[in-house]
């Protein structure tokens, strides 16, 4: 029977390893998912910073000269197109932030995958060693009581 706890204690410890091993992979798309955030945030104030200057850029173009319909048009085109790749950038800053807030569960799971497995490998640490002391007391026992045993016998022919 202490064998097979053996058995089962190796596989509880091959499964906490494995578990930790994906806690260490789960702290490291956590620590990437910040680290994109903060680069998504970079982007964003970059372009907010930067947006009315490029929109000036823009309409310079066309300020102060003689301009047809098709080409405020475009005017306006290019001025939508600024603001749809700012829009972008934002919805990029949320997307990582979901990715972030996503991540963290899902860390905080496998943090309770990890603790329940070495709980789980201790109560079979715990429980192999109960039994090997039990049977090192039993083997201990049995050799006293054959020792006594063969003592016991001499003594008695003796007399």
């Amino acid at each position: 029977m202490i064998e097979a706890l053996k058995v089962l204690l190796r596989v509880k410890e091959l499964k906490e390893r494995q578990v930790f091993r994906a806690l260490a992979a789960k702290r490291s798309q956590v620590g990437q998912a910040k680290a994109a955030i903060e680069i998504a945030r970079e982007h964003m104030r970059t372009s907010s910073e930067t947006l009315p200057e490029r929109e000036d850029t823009i309409y310079r173009m066309i300020m102060s000269r003689i301009v047809d319909l098709d080409e405020v048009d475009e005017t306006k085109g290019k001025v939508q197109h600024l603001e749809a790749e700012h829009r972008k950038l934002v919805d990029a800053v949320e997307r990582a932030i979901h990715v972030h807030a996503r991540l963290e569960k899902e860390l905080l799971a496998v943090a309770e995958a990890y603790r329940n497995s070495i709980k789980e490998r201790d109560k079979y640490v715990a429980l192999t060693e109960e039994l090997q002391a039990e049977k090192r007391a039993e083997v201990a026992h049995r050799d006293e009581a054959e020792v006594e045993d063969l003592f016991g016998n001499r003594r008695r022919r003796m007399a």
